[in-house]
């Protein structure tokens, strides 16, 4: 997919981590809805910029269960 973007609309496609790390969602939470049932998870949330500039955010989760370490 990068190599298909650089080709097309830039020189550069980069992807910059913005953070990443174990979160506690509850069950209010809009996001925790639509996750498997778990209370802890490994978010990572990253920013595709080309040639330098902001494109995209995404964010992924994992389901990381209370005893894993």
């Amino acid at each position: 997919m990068t190599e298909r973007l650089a080709r097309r609309y830039c020189q550069q496609v980069t992807v910059k981590l913005y953070q990443e790390g174990f979160i506690l969602l509850d069950s209010q939470n809009e996001k925790a809805k639509l996750l498997p049932n778990s209370q802890r998870y490994w978010l990572r949330e990253v920013v595709l910029l080309g040639d330098g500039c902001p494109w995209l955010w995404a964010d992924g989760y994992s389901r990381r269960d209370i005893n894993w370490p």
